[in-house]
């Protein structure tokens, strides 16, 4: 006890009299969702966004998906609600639930699902899994962490960690994990076990900031904000580490911490923090301790208690707030704010998604907004070729619904799309999220689509490509059989009418030969005369006109060659044979004996 005094009092030395210029208030841009616009309860815990840009925020009815234009709620096997996140360097989003642990995976139609991991943890120990508070994906595995246990998967084992006290929470630091245990402190994971560190036994703290060096700034109810350096632990031997790895880190408005409950905080990307509390809505000091700015009701919040912040790649800050979401913008003229744009970081960039693909005719979807190679495996950020779906002729009718991660100000977005194989060229602008096409012909499709924020500027358009197998009559075996027919059926008509037989039947194969043609040509041509006449329906009439007036003399022509070119096959085939001199007089001679029998016969 007399060390953690002595830490308050060293803390209350630490003061610095730097000046802070703070937020305008008319600057900052704050859009509210109430559980009417997002339809669930309105208590939100924990906030994250995949290396897309789609938001996830956690509910006490479940996990919330937001594309910028629809919420979707997504459930879990115990209907709990959900307390934190984490993503892995592949972008697997992990959930932590109220007895229940898992991850986000899409299924086969691109619809991300929850994939519970409850039943690969023993048995006797699932009853540990109360509220799961924090998680965090390190190349050690992935730890899930409760007040009464720590729960980390790697591969297919399960390591379990419990206490005798509880957690009051970890962290990620220097590339190791910590946990605050209520009996030992400050405890480090190392070959499989919870070492302690010793002299850290009276810290207690719900919030754990990491910054720069490997270092974090603890968030402690009594002592203030303190300063972890773990590197001052022999990081070699680990022997008797000791409390000198904590520091005080004074601010301007120490006097705020201890009368008023932070229950969450962020670092922002130009390194101001930011904190959550449980009655005075938002603080924002500097990484000099000097308060820059304040958000709550007054200012436009819905409600004071915030119980996750979480920053975006666009620079907004996401708060998850005891009676709704709110996202803020403090439209920062400075460089902090100005996002790394990579072509692996969709969530930094200004972009446009397709979000979901119906089939009009039966109302079903057969595509929810993720692409992938694998089910189990990472989110891709373009189509892959397994996706590029192919339907019957028959499933020619679809709804395109789409969105863009301008979230701070997405009710003034403006989308731009055209259907590739249909379309010519980019439609007008419309604030519209969906666009139907029906009647489609057979071919390959690919829908495009992108936004245009408030400031004119255009975002990375989004495709999705399609295609529609023609049906039997249209493929090109059946065109090759129609020509061998068509070419038989004339063979047909002119050897009937050079045998001089089957006179109407002959006339019959000729007419469907050249109806048949001419039904092709016009409709061959139709279209580019109705371009051309701008659909003028006269020129439609006069065309047929045209066509029955040549149809006639098309038919004569067509049995005129016909019969010629098989009359000519029958002269080759009765052709006289030339006959050899022996031949001749073998014949001449039987010509003499026949007359000479006759002769005899006649006497």
């Amino acid at each position: 006890m007399k060390k953690f005094v002595s830490l308050i009092f060293i803390y209350m030395l630490f003061a610095i009299n730097t000046h802070a210029e703070e937020l305008n208030p008319a600057n900052i841009i704050i859009r509210n969702f109430s559980p009417e616009i997002y339809h669930a309860h309105q208590q939100n815990w924990s906030i994250t966004q995949d290396h897309r840009g789609i938001m996830y925020i956690g509910n006490t009815d479940g996990l919330l998906e937001f594309d910028g234009a629809e919420w979707r709620l997504i459930t879990l096997p115990n209907h709990s609600g959900v307390y934190s996140f984490a993503k892995d360097d592949v972008g697997r989003i992990y959930v932590g639930g109220d007895g229940e642990m898992g991850f986000l995976s899409p299924d086969t139609s691109g619809t991300l699902r929850y994939i519970s991991l409850m039943r690969q943890i023993p048995e006797d120990y699932r009853m540990l899994a109360d509220r799961i508070f924090k998680i965090h994906s390190t190349p050690q595995g992935i730890f899930f962490s409760s007040e009464r246990a720590i729960f980390l998967f790697k591969q297919d084992t399960v390591e379990v960690f419990n206490t005798s006290d509880h957690f009051f929470t970890t962290m990620y630091i220097n590339d190791t994990f910590y946990a605050l245990d209520g009996d030992n402190g400050l405890m480090y994971y190392r070959d499989g076990i919870l070492w302690p560190m010793h002299g850290s036994e009276l810290i207690r703290a719900y919030i754990v900031l990491p910054i720069e060096a490997g270092q974090a700034l603890v968030v402690t109810p009594y002592a203030g904000i303190l300063r972890l350096n773990p590197n001052n632990v022999d990081s070699v031997n680990y022997i008797e580490p000791t409390y000198n790895c904590f520091s005080p880190w004074p601010t301007k408005i120490d006097d705020f911490f201890k009368s008023n409950k932070i229950l969450c905080g962020t670092i922002l990307s130009n390194n101001w923090i930011v904190l959550g509390t449980e009655e005075q809505g938002i603080i924002i000091i500097d990484s000099n301790g000097e308060k820059v700015g304040q958000i709550n009701k007054e200012t436009g919040l819905n409600t004071n208690t915030i119980y996750e912040v979480y920053q975006d790649g666009q620079g907004n800050i996401w708060a998850s707030l005891d009676n709704g979401i709110a996202v803020i913008n403090l439209n920062q003229t400075t460089p902090y704010f100005q996002p790394q744009l990579s072509d692996s970081n969709y969530a930094s960039k200004f972009v446009a998604y397709v979000r979901r693909v119906d089939d009009t005719k039966t109302e079903t979807s057969f595509f929810g907004g993720a692409y992938f190679t694998n089910t189990l495996g990472p989110i891709l950020l373009r189509q892959a070729q397994k996706m590029k779906p192919e339907f019957t002729h028959k499933s020619n009718a679809f709804r395109f619904k789409y969105a863009a991660n301008w979230y701070s100000e997405s009710d003034s977005l403006l989308y731009q799309y055209y259907l590739e194989g249909l379309d010519e060229a980019w439609s007008v602008w419309t604030p519209r999220t969906e666009k139907e096409f029906t009647n489609l012909y057979w071919g390959k499709y690919t829908f495009h689509v992108r936004a245009q924020n408030a400031l004119g500027e255009i975002s990375n358009a989004a495709s999705y490509t399609f295609s529609i197998v023609p049906p039997w009559f249209e493929t090109w075996w059946y065109y090759t059989l129609q020509v061998v027919l068509l070419v038989s059926f004339l063979i047909t008509s002119s050897f009937l009418n050079r045998a001089g037989k089957g006179a109407k039947f002959s006339n019959f194969l000729t007419n469907t030969v050249v109806v048949v043609i001419f039904k092709y040509i016009n409709m061959a041509i139709a279209p580019l005369i109705g371009s051309a006449t701008a659909g003028v329906a006269l020129f439609k009439i006069i065309m047929s006109i045209f066509m029955g007036y040549i149809m006639n003399p098309a038919q004569a022509l067509f049995a005129k060659y016909a019969f010629k070119l098989t009359a000519k096959q029958a002269e080759k085939e009765a052709a006289p044979v030339i006959e050899t001199e022996p031949e001749k007089e073998i014949v001449e001679q039987s010509y003499i004996d026949e007359a000479m029998s006759r002769g005899r016969a006649k006497r």
